[in-house]
């Protein structure tokens, strides 16, 4: 299990080229060189990827639920045609799930449970992040509809910023937990 130092710091604007990124594991911050490089690393954790509008959560492309792919070319394909574009982690029913909370709350109501995530992201600050778990067929639960409107699971056809990605405040979404 990899645990990192949750100090959120700023990217920098050199972008590698597309093809140079070859899988990679975060620094010692839990960062990646890129989005790019972030996205590839999921996409081996068989997370499929989509791209994102650059320091945004906005999907690029139309019909994305059906675009998503955890194929290395491909993404390395979009990250050359939408330069600086983030990356999406997209749910998928039988693949993995997405447990997103913008408090400690959820995590401290739901750490009694003893569920065991495959990875961990933290977003702008240590409170917001999502956790990533294998789906055996659960529904996606809307924020609107949890408990206290602190927290989603995104199952099917939804998603979340990948690690590598940059948050619209320039913090880039570090990987703080790995069991790999």
């Amino acid at each position: 299990t990899m645990t990192v130092a949750l100090t959120p710091t700023l990217t920098s604007s050199l972008t590698p080229t597309p093809e140079s990124i070859e899988l990679e594991r975060p620094n010692s911050n839990g960062e990646f060189s890129s989005p790019l490089a972030g996205a590839l690393y999921c996409a081996s954790r068989d997370i499929p990827q989509i791209p994102l509008r650059p320091r945004s959560k906005a999907a690029i492309l139309g019909g994305w639920q059906n675009l998503a792919t955890t194929d290395a070319d491909q993404i390395r394909k979009w990250a050359g045609e939408f330069p600086g574009c983030n990356f999406g982690s997209v749910a998928l029913r039988n693949c993995v799930m997405i447990f997103e909370t913008d408090s400690v709350g959820p995590s401290r109501r739901f750490a009694p449970k003893k569920f065991t995530s495959m990875f961990a992201i933290q977003s702008s600050t240590t409170e917001r992040g999502h956790r990533y778990y294998k789906n055996n067929g659960m529904a996606s639960i809307a924020q609107a509809d949890s408990l206290n409107g602190d927290f989603s699971l995104r199952a099917n056809n939804a998603y979340c910023v990948s690690a590598g990605s940059v948050h619209e405040s320039g913090v880039q979404y570090r990987l703080v937990m790995d069991s790999d």
